[in-house]
Formats: structure tokens, sequence, C-alpha cells
């Protein structure tokens, strides 16, 4: 009888470290919720878009999509109800005028909203939801060689500026005509603009020395802090804190080719479009401020047949997975997404959890007058 109390405190710690092992390395998953939206939208609307933004101005949530394909226009609906609220309509010419199209756009709230225009200009504007001209913004270059900063403006790049803590960053991407992108590690990783100084100045932290690598900035996100930069053909993600860069590698189970980071893109279109849809890329880098995780679009690359037309395939990624990475920067999680189901450009988060649109051209379920995602949770 002595040894009945040994033997059960025995199981009883077995039963707790396997427990404890087997919540430690369960997997998480992104899970349908049933919960879904459908924002109808006009006709001078797009129904799909590579720039979406949610924000929220007196307690109310929106979405701005900017109608990039036909028009330069952007589009205010409130989620609450699905209503179209109006259309922002910058201006090219006049007082109002931006001298030049709008390429990409963020926004504050409804009465801040950053624009910039084609071109590589040295400016960028804010105007309000009715495109009055609120300020012009100068862009001072001060870096040699030649730095390309619209690529990091550009929506139909799939690229944005970012914000964060009332300051409006511009990713910078380094071109050198004789030795394209070899030094990237000694010029700054972008611009910031402070709302609250109204001062423009470079970012002092330098891009980590990479020259091993193609260094096509997919994502830059701040949080915390923390500058996280993600490429587009790189497992690793680079963090600067304080003074280092830190590089963690966040490879995704469902990426099997491997990277051709010096590969020239063949001169004709539709064949250098079929070389960018056979191989993989890491899409954007997201950060959920609601559960303190990053998800990881991923792209894993398909064959190509005959009878594909690259130039959809091209726009509308067939299959995707999103990884869950954890604030130590650990992946947690990786989901495949359904094949030709959504829309790998076109999600948004808020307080109930990851929203993925429905609209991809595939979908047996697309609307052309509609606008549709379903909630993604953590599970």
């Amino acid at each position: 009888m002595k040894y009945i109390g040994v033997i059960l405190c025995i199981l009883t710690t077995i039963m707790v470290v396997g427990c404890t092992s087997s919540e430690t390395h369960k997997e998480i998953r992104l899970e349908r919720s049933g919960q879904s939206l459908r924002i109808p939208i006009p006709s001078t609307s797009n129904s799909t878009s590579r720039n979406i933004r949610y924000f929220e101005d007196n307690g109310e949530g929106y979405l701005a999509v900017e109608n990039g394909q036909t028009t330069s226009t952007i589009s205010i609906y409130k989620i609450s109800d699905c209503s179209h609220i109006k259309d922002v309509v910058p201006q090219i010419q006049g007082p109002n005028g931006l001298n030049g199209r709008m390429m990409g756009f963020d926004i504050v709230n409804l009465d801040t909203i950053f624009v910039s225009v084609n071109g590589f200009g040295n400016r960028y504007y804010i105007i309000d939801s009715d495109a009055h001209l609120k300020k012009t913004i100068p862009i001072v270059f001060n870096e040699k060689p030649f730095i390309a900063l619209p690529p990091a403006f550009w929506s139909s790049l799939g690229k944005n500026v970012y914000m964060h803590n009332n300051k409006i960053f511009t990713g910078n991407e380094y071109r050198d005509e004789y030795d394209y992108f070899k030094s990237i590690h000694e010029y700054s990783i972008g611009y910031c603009y402070d709302m609250k100084r109204d001062s423009f100045y470079n970012e002092r932290i330098h891009y980590p020395d990479i020259r091993n690598m193609y260094p096509s900035v997919n994502s830059i996100v701040i949080n915390d802090n923390k500058y996280i930069l993600s490429f587009a053909e790189s497992h690793q993600i680079f963090v600067h804190q304080d003074t280092t860069w830190t590089v963690h590698d966040i490879r995704s189970r469902y990426i099997e080719r491997d990277f051709d980071n010096h590969k020239v893109a063949p001169a004709d279109l539709i064949a250098s479009q079929t070389e960018y849809i056979k191989h993989p890329q890491y899409r954007v880098l997201l950060y959920d401020k609601y559960r303190d995780v990053y998800y990881r679009m991923v792209y894993p690359g398909i064959d190509v047949t005959p009878e594909d037309d690259v130039l959809m395939l091209g726009e509308f990624k067939r299959i995707f997975s999103i990884m869950v990475i954890d604030k130590d920067f650990k992946v947690i999680g990786e989901t495949l997404m359904p094949e030709k189901i959504y829309n790998i450009n076109m999600f948004f988060i808020n307080e109930a959890g990851l929203w993925i649109s429905t609209n991809n051209v595939e979908n047996a379920g697309f609307e052309e007058d509609a606008i549709n995602f379903d909630l993604f949770e953590l599970k």
C-alpha cells in the first residue's frame, strides 16, 4: 500500500507532462468561422483590388478600396451595414491637383488620406474624403547613388506606405545601374513623416547585409519599435530592434522549389508571366494586433499548361497558404487555403479576426457587383 501513493504521483506527473507537451506542440490553424460579409458595390467600382485598407472613425469600422484597374479612385464602405459611403476621386489638376495619377494610398480616417502618384516624383499628398488637398509632403533624397522610391508606394505592385504611432513610413528599394542591389545594406530602409511634428527624415536604420540574395522587399512591418522585413524570395525574415538585426527562418512547408534569385525574366510578356507563376513567392506579412501574431501569405508556385490564361493566373493565385507566426517569430501553424476560392490580394484584420475575400475570378461564386469576405479565426 505504501507504494500506491508513489505510483499515483508518477502517473499524475506523466499525464501532466503529456498534456503540457501536447498543448505546446499543437499547431494553430486558421478556420472559417461561418461569418461572412457581402458588400454591394456601385457600377463605377471594382470587385477586385490590390489595396484594401481597414480603418476606424468615431467608433465605426470602414473599408477603403482602391479602384486601380480602370479608375484612380477610392471607394469607402461601412462595415456595420455593408453600405457604400462615398467615392474619393483624387484630382490631377487644379487647386486640389496632385500632378499625377494616384498609384497608392493609406488612410488614417475620413479626414486624412495619404496618396502617392505615378512617376518618380519627390512628394506625396494628404487629402480628405472629399479629395480636398490638405498638405503636400516633400521627399528629400540625400543618398547616392539613385534611390528608387516608387516601388514602395505603388499598389499595383502590392506595396504601400505604412503607418505606425503617428508616423508614415515609406520603404526604400535601392537600385544601381551597374551593381543592382549589390550594396543595399549601406542605405536607409526608408523614410518617415512625423505627423505630429510635421517633419520628414531618413530612417537611420540601414538594411541588413543581404548581398547574396535578391532583396525584393515584399513587406515592412513596424511593431513595438521593431522593423520587420519580409522578402519575396527568401525564407528568412529580418527583425531590427534597438541597434541590431536578427534573422529568423520562417519557412513554408508548401514551398518545395528553390528560389532562382538571379534569373533574368524573359522579355516576352507571356513567357515572363509563365515563369512568374511557376516560381514560389512569399507575399505580404501582416501583424494582427488583436491576437499578437503575424500572418505570412505564401504562394507555392504551380505548373502552367498551354490552356491556362497566364495573365489571369498571375493576378488571381489559384492556391496559397497562410503561415501563423508568434511574437517571438516562431512558426506556430500554416493553413493551406482551398484552391480557386480566395483572393491573395484582398484581406483585412479587425477585432473579429482575419477576413479574406472570395473575389477570385476562378471561384464559381464570384460576383462582379459585390465584394465578399469570409472570416477566419485562430483555432
